[in-house]
């Protein structure tokens, strides 16, 4: 995938975790798979059997059994932590996956957002939040099992109901370029950020009001807290830390590839993925070694439960688990 698609990883990767549907895959079912082979480290396996001309946009696990990811071209459900899926719903253009327990938002970058109250047994498409503007929904995000926060290209939404609906609580000053995509993450209800118009914002009010700390020289970047004080962030290929919720940041590695998702399990163990690669860090950040080399299949997603579960995903219908 470093020759044909490698100019539309680095526009589709400038939206790191809203992936817009523009991927050639999905429009040739004829894909093969590029035979560079891949390289993992103990306790990665390939698993599950998605088509390869769907391209992967989110993974999210609520446990070590029950998880669900998108693709551009509809959602699946895994009821044995990935080893096999099942299409739920054959919508196109998903993006974005938050879940707790039962319940799960689904972000559809048609601008439309679907819920699942029951492991994904039902998906029902909920009515839009009003707006005047053009939704385009981005990420979702819960706290809790009934409160969601939603993001779209002005307005920042909360569901006090698990997502059936939600009203509107902020209105962005600027959309940037079309409305530049967003990140969100909460630690908890009050505290949360979000990546977006190339600036980190941040809320201590569950997002009624929202300062501007971090000017970034990428569209948008993952984040991920793990205290309302200790975080991360990536800018383009570099990471970043903080130790004061955001006030100032100190800049770590650069993998020179664009990052598109972060998470850190503790103030010692992290993950993050950028082009072909899954990177690892037991130090705070400091130094990060390649656990996963796909050769030229891009890794898109991580999402970890904690040390021993993990998964990851990305294009050509690729799933991996980290099991240890």
């Amino acid at each position: 995938m470093k020759t044909v698609l490698s100019f539309f990883c680095v526009i589709f990767f400038m939206i790191a975790c809203s992936k817009k549907d523009s991927n050639p895959q999905s429009q040739n079912p004829m894909v093969t798979v590029p035979s560079d082979p891949d390289t993992l480290s103990t306790g990665w396996t390939k698993v599950g059997s998605i088509p390869v001309a769907e391209t992967i946009t989110d993974i999210f696990f609520t446990d070590q059994t029950n998880g669900y990811l998108t693709t551009d071209n509809g959602i699946y459900r895994s009821m044995d932590a990935g080893s096999n899926w099942s299409k739920i719903n054959e919508d196109a253009g998903f993006i974005n996956i938050a879940a707790y327990g039962s319940n799960a938002c689904f972000v559809n970058s048609t601008d439309n957002v679907y819920v699942t109250m029951d492991h994904g047994a039902s998906i029902q498409k909920i009515n839009k939040p009003h707006s005047p503007n053009t939704y385009n929904f981005q990420d979702c995000f819960y706290t809790s099992s009934t409160n969601c926060y939603l993001q779209s290209g002005l307005y920042f939404f909360n569901s006090i109901n698990a997502g059936l609906t939600f009203d509107s609580l902020y209105l962005f000053p600027s959309t940037g370029a079309g409305g530049t995509p967003a990140s969100i993450y909460f630690i908890n209800d009050l505290n949360g950020w979000v990546s977006r118009d190339s600036k980190i914002f941040n809320t201590t009010d569950g997002g009624n009001s929202w300062n501007i700390q971090k000017t970034l020289s990428n569209l948008t970047g993952p984040v991920s807290f793990y205290t309302n004080s200790d975080g991360f962030i990536g800018d383009y290929g570099q990471i970043s830390k903080t130790i004061n919720g955001g006030a100032s940041w100190e800049p770590l590695s650069n993998f020179g590839e664009l990052i598109t998702d972060i998470q850190f399990l503790n103030s010692s163990t992290g993950y993050c993925c950028g082009g072909t690669h899954i990177y690892k860090t037991e130090d705070g950040g400091t130094t990060w070694s390649s656990v996963v080399s796909l050769g030229a299949k891009t890794v898109i997603e991580i999402h970890f439960l904690d040390e021993h579960h993990g998964w990851a995903c990305g294009a050509y219908g690729y799933v991996l688990r980290f099991n240890l």
